[in-house]
């Protein structure tokens, strides 16, 4: 009896529909309930669960429950009412945040294009009590005008990213943020916060004011007093209004109350650290309180200044690239300083870590959001703890963003979830779904080579005589040839590959004492699922896969990952 309970540790119903090539529930982005609503109750079990970076639960159970977690760990129950999801061979993490995702509104056509101010001009642009130089729009709000659209979501999502701060762009003062979950549906329901931050740059673009650093700065000191002024103005007016002509109203000045008032930080876009550093300072003549973007991998230049102002960071996971020269006699021309940037720039985190500095990454600048795995792979090459790097992406933007709901599993936060078919920043290990607000979402199917299915397949079949069996794929001649062990003879027929299945013929005794046995098998990663077949009986089967190594010998390890695509 307890033989055949570890057999049917997998709804059978749900390997029928595998087996006759139905579309299966997770090929859906939300599982439905027999009511034809979204289920409201999951259970993950069997998988690696990291609650936050440095715990670790093995074959740990996670109960969803309305978009929030209700239990993790190693003993919880599931609820009889959950769908259950079997992830063994799996690690579930904490959803990624992407803490500084800026999009940039589409360009006006140049006839409507207000035209910039000359320091003279006094004129109000088009739209109301705005601020007379177009580059201060504090009281645009990214979550009126934002524009994430399903397609740079979904993009977002095949990366292992869950929630992210949508920032406004252009201008010096340019609005407040917005931070958003990154599934489907009406942007109201996925807003988490609508106001998180005022962001602020030293932008001087164009022939107008301002068109230098200087006059940048120049305009967010003279910004940030006349809010001052219009606050103070409007507070006394409040007062007493009789005698006292009525003040000004602007709303660009009137949208920085909540930033003198503490109640919202700064969030400044460097290009470099030093630019940081100097708004940093004009920031604390106002006591405001500032995160920096750095957008240039030179931190390490200014550790001390940074350390002893303490703000958050937030660094760019866009590193500089290595110097290059296509002759062996350019060599020497290369200058020390950018051999030295380019060293240190990976050493950045790991240095900011040391000095107990908060940081977290963000994927600006990449052209490729799914290669940011491999550029923490090259900080972690120049010291980086793994850890602190899982932070970087989870706990560290979540109590910048003030958002307890996010960067960990936990007991009543949100169900957002990075779910990798091993450990995270592995170069072999593929992001295989992720999880928000409760719903599942799977990144577009790949298809599998046969070089793919080299090595050994280890297969756990429901019914039959013998409960475990495997055998062994390899390409030979171009094809792949399967085996039960290493020099056995081919099994015949061969097998066959179509698309994202795999149709193996074992021999008589392996699974039925008399009959050979059929097994369709679709693949998913490192394992599959499917269903055998030998004289007049079939099953079940759970199969997993354990590539073969380089020198040609068996992997010993059954739920090695397969090639990243």
């Amino acid at each position: 009896m307890r033989r055949s309970a570890r057999r049917l540790w997998l709804p059978s119903a749900l390997l029928a529909l595998v087996y006759a090539g139905l579309p299966s529930v997770v090929a859906k982005a939300e599982d439905l309930s027999p009511g034809g609503e979204p289920h409201r109750v999951h259970a993950l079990v069997g998988g690696t669960v990291v609650p936050r970076p440095g715990e670790r639960i093995e074959g740990g159970v996670v109960v969803i429950r309305d978009g929030r977690v209700e239990a993790v760990g190693a003993d919880v129950a599931v609820p009889p009412d959950a769908l259950r999801w079997d992830l063994r061979g799996r690690v579930v993490y904490p959803g990624l945040i992407e803490p500084y995702l800026r999009l940039d509104p589409p360009s006006p056509p140049a006839s409507e294009a207000p035209p910039r101010p000359s320091p003279s001009a006094r004129t109000l642009p088009p739209g109301g009590a705005r601020h007379e130089n177009p580059a201060v729009r504090a009281d645009r709000r990214a979550a009126a005008e934002l524009r994430l659209d399903a397609k740079t979501r979904a993009a977002l999502r095949e990366a292992g990213f869950t929630a992210a701060l949508v920032a406004p762009a252009r201008g010096i003062f340019r609005g407040s943020s917005v931070l958003v979950t990154l599934g489907e549906g009406p942007l109201r329901e996925r807003v988490l916060r609508a106001e998180v931050a005022e962001h602020l740059a030293f932008e001087s673009k164009g022939s107008g004011y301002p068109n230098s650093l200087m006059g940048a700065m120049a305009l967010a000191r003279q910004t940030l007093l006349d809010a001052e002024r219009q606050r103070a103005a409007l507070a006394a007016y409040a007062r007493n209004p009789l005698g006292v002509p009525r003040p000004e109203h602007d709303l660009a000045l009137a949208a920085l109350a909540p930033v003198l008032s503490k109640e919202r930080p700064v969030c400044f876009e460097a290009p470099d650290a030093q630019t940081a550093l100097r708004a940093a300072r004009l920031l604390a003549e106002f006591r405001l309180t500032p995160w920096l973007v750095l957008g240039s991998g030179d931190a390490w230049r200014w550790l001390d200044e940074l350390a002893a102002l303490g703000a958050p960071l937030v660094t760019t996971l866009n590193l500089p690239p290595a110097p290059r020269w296509e002759d062996p006699s350019e060599e020497p021309d290369v200058e020390t300083d950018a051999l030295r940037a380019w060293r240190l720039a990976r050493r950045e985190p790991s240095l900011l870590s040391a000095r107990g500095l908060r940081f977290s990454f963000t994927c600006a600048g990449l052209n490729d959001r799914k290669t940011w795995r491999a550029r923490v792979r090259e900080l972690l090459a120049a010291g980086l703890d793994e850890d602190e790097a899982l932070a970087a992406l989870t706990t560290a933007p979540a109590a910048m963003l003030g958002s307890p709901p996010l960067g960990v599993i936990a007991p009543g936060v949100a169900a957002n979830f990075t779910v990798c078919d091993g450990p995270l920043f592995a170069k072999e290990t593929r992001l295989v779904e992720t999880w928000i607000d409760g719903r599942r979402y799977l990144p577009p199917p790949r298809l599998p080579t046969p070089e793919d299915l080299a090595g050994r397949w280890t297969l756990r079949c429901e019914g039959a005589d013998t409960e475990e069996s495997s055998f062994l794929l390899a390409v030979e001649e171009g094809a792949l040839c399967a085996r039960l062990a290493k020099g056995t003879p081919p099994l015949r027929p061969a097998p066959a590959l179509r698309r994202d299945r795999l149709e193996v013929v074992l021999p008589a005794g392996r699974l039925a004492p008399s009959a050979t046995a059929r097994v369709v098998l679709r693949l998913d990663g490192r394992r599959a699922l499917g269903r055998w077949s030998a004289g007049g009986r079939s099953g079940a089967v759970f199969a997993t896969f354990a590539p073969a190594s380089p020198e040609g010998r068996d992997a010993p390890a059954p739920d090695a990952p397969a090639p990243d695509a």
